[in-house]
């Protein structure tokens, strides 16, 4: 089998937020390993997920290893394809914003909602239907082109998000965010680890795929 470096390409706020901090726990375990962490948008389902795909289609002469992980339905034939987890979707805010009142859905009008733009499916109309709240008050806020910026403004306490939950607990245990009420809305999409099957053969793909299945069941 060829070694080389494994190179993991994944959304930009599943990196930073998830992953990001439990790589030192995987380079503990797997100090041979040569990770390289890059990140792109077109790790979401959508009409530019066919160049990351490309990449996946390593030359089995390459010692270089590339896998990435998706979000989306899952259907990527010819892959090797391990589901991690579909998260749900949740309120998120600084702690600033509780403090002046935000504690119950009844008081979002009062704040600024911030959209992520890359969501299609699950988004701040959806929310409001399942709380019971008028849908046109998504038509007002802040938009951002994607999760990662959208959770940056949230951090400065620029308004309130839904954000997927997996990626913000973290956060939440360090007191950096908040979810002010605990009411989620389910992900018709999730996130998989993705790769070649003959990369799949591979020491540290096959490294890195258990050890990310121990990392999203805890």
């Amino acid at each position: 089998d060829a070694v080389g470096p494994l190179v993991v390409t994944a959304p930009p706020s599943f990196a930073s937020h998830w992953l990001v901090p439990r790589l030192p726990r995987f380079a503990a375990a797997h100090p041979d390993v040569d990770l390289r962490l890059a990140s792109t948008s077109d790790t979401v389902d959508g009409p530019r997920e066919a160049s990351v795909l490309d990449n996946l289609r390593t030359d089995p002469r390459e010692a270089r290893s590339n896998v990435a992980i998706l979000y989306g339905k899952g259907r990527y034939p010819g892959f090797r394809v391990v589901p991690l987890f579909a998260p749900d979707y949740v309120p998120v805010c600084a702690p600033a914003l509780v403090e002046a009142g935000l504690r119950s859905p009844d008081e979002l009008p009062r704040f600024a909602l911030i959209h992520d733009d890359t969501l299609s499916e699950v988004g701040w109309t959806a929310w409001l239907h399942k709380a019971g709240l008028d849908a046109q008050l998504a038509r007002r806020g802040r938009h951002f082109s994607n999760a990662a910026l959208a959770l940056a403004a949230t951090l400065d306490g620029q308004g309130v998000v839904l954000a997927p939950r997996p990626l913000v607990e973290e956060r939440v245990r360090a007191g950096h965010l908040v979810i002010p009420f605990d009411l989620g809305l389910p992900s018709p999409s999730a996130y998989y680890l993705v790769m070649h099957e003959r990369v799949a053969r591979r020491p540290a793909p096959e490294a890195f795929e258990r050890w990310l299945l121990q990392e999203a069941a805890q």
